[in-house]
């Protein structure tokens, strides 16, 4: 080959580090689900929220193999869990009083508000993994392996 001649073959294969990619954040995301709640000082932010953002990830890297409504579907949802993360969180910053009437700062675990953004959060990762089973970024040893995205 002449150098500097375009041959139409990529030197790379992009799908085996997309693969890479939704494996290193989905475990990263199993690690951060045994306890959501925990505030994790490495990223400054609750274990949960960081599941989100790692979700919002594993999405981005497979949109571009998504139809139109499936993108509209995990955009919805995504919106959603973002709102509530933002405005309804897990954890409340509230005034009360000691025995003396001084006003400090408390924080409030926030249950109800919690377990739904703990259902979407679920719903997400489950819209995602079937998405990404239906495009080919699931198990390469499927029945039909010229659908898996690598061989």
């Amino acid at each position: 080959m002449v150098e500097g001649e375009v041959t139409g073959i990529a030197s790379f294969n992009q799908a085996g580090y997309s693969q890479i990619r939704i494996h290193e954040l989905f475990s990263r995301i199993d690690r951060l689900s045994i306890n959501p709640l925990f505030m994790n000082q490495d990223f400054g932010s609750y274990n949960y929220e960081i599941i989100f953002r790692d979700l919002c990830s594993v999405f981005t890297t497979i949109s571009s193999k998504l139809h139109e409504t499936e993108l509209e579907e995990v955009l919805k949802l995504r919106n959603e869990i973002k709102t509530l993360i933002k405005s309804n969180p897990a954890f409340i910053m509230q005034g009360v009083r000691d025995l003396y009437g001084n006003k400090k700062q408390s924080m409030k675990f926030n249950n109800g508000d919690w377990e739904i953004i703990n259902d979407k959060l679920f719903f997400l990762r489950l819209k995602l993994e079937k998405q990404m089973d239906k495009h080919g970024f699931g198990n390469p040893s499927k029945k039909d392996i010229n659908t898996s995205v690598i061989n």
